[in-house]
């Protein structure tokens, strides 16, 4: 199994001494992070229609999709 693609930091820095174990937000997290308003959104709205609550358990899957894909089409 591979090891997946982050896109390397969000915020590069050359100074290590904010979180010196860390480089900070990787740029999937970040891409993961601006998706969720919406991701969210469209599982209240589906639960409000009749939708299962369970869906709340899968935004953050559906965040890290929506990452993957915009990591993806950086790479083309």
């Amino acid at each position: 199994m591979s090891e997946q693609d982050d896109g390397g930091q969000a915020f590069p820095s050359d100074s290590e001494s904010i979180h010196p174990r860390h480089g900070g937000m990787s740029l999937r997290d970040y891409f993961a992070a601006k998706a969720f308003p919406a991701v969210h959104a469209a599982c209240v709205e589906a639960i409000r229609i009749g939708g299962d609550p369970a869906t709340f358990g899968k935004i953050t899957i559906e965040c890290y999709r929506y990452a993957d894909a915009m990591l993806q089409a950086r790479r083309q």
